[in-house]
């Protein structure tokens, strides 16, 4: 569990985010702190995590229009189309572990199309399927990687997930621009969100 530290400033008692060291005339970011108890060091501080190079997965398909979300250890990426198949109409899904090892995930149950896209809500990991007949289903896997999918949720073509307060949120898409928002939550439970101020497509969050 992550420790913070306050500083006072200006009479409010501010959260700091970064502490830095100076070693050989160079800031070096501390990533932890530990302050004697009892003769045992407790952590005390640790701060926001800074993303480093970690290396590259072999064996992986990568597609055009693919999504991906994560569930347990596990990333998922799913849909999406190659050069024969620009529209993304793929139902293949590949895994991939935290030591970059590919992992067998089954196809996605509701066929995708162009613009899929991929959030989680804790326990699931979601991917809407776009512009087609199934536009209305999201597809779920589960931290068994069991694929399911989830009716009534109307996900439309490069329309914006996003994972947020343990709920994946769908809005907007283009395929006929709509401006509609709708939140999953973790007991796979669909709920409407005030919709955006306007329609729009090709919509990104994070």
């Amino acid at each position: 569990m992550a420790r913070r530290c306050y500083i006072g400033a200006t009479g409010k008692a501010r959260e700091a985010q970064y502490m830095y060291i100076g070693i050989d005339d160079v800031a070096r970011p501390i990533k932890k702190c530990y302050v004697g108890v009892g003769g045992v060091a407790r952590p005390c501080w640790t701060g926001l995590s800074i993303p480093e190079y970690y290396g590259t997965v072999t064996g992986f398909s990568a597609k055009l229009n693919a999504a991906a979300a994560p569930v347990g250890n596990i990333l998922i990426v799913a849909g999406g189309g190659d050069a024969n198949n620009t529209s993304g109409q793929s139902v293949t899904a590949e895994g991939i572990n935290k030591n970059l090892e590919m992992v067998a995930v089954p196809d996605l149950a509701a066929a995708p199309w162009s613009g899929t896209s991929g959030a989680a809500a804790e326990d699931y990991a979601m991917f809407g399927t776009g512009s087609n007949e199934n536009s209305a289903k999201v597809n779920i896997y589960d931290k068994n990687l069991v694929a399911s999918y989830l009716e009534g949720v109307g996900t439309d073509a490069n329309g914006a997930a996003v994972s947020f307060a343990k709920h994946a949120i769908f809005a907007g898409g283009f395929s006929s621009v709509v401006n509609t928002v709708k939140a999953i939550d973790n007991n796979l439970v669909i709920h409407e969100l005030a919709d955006l101020q306007s329609a729009k497509g090709g919509l990104a969050g994070t």
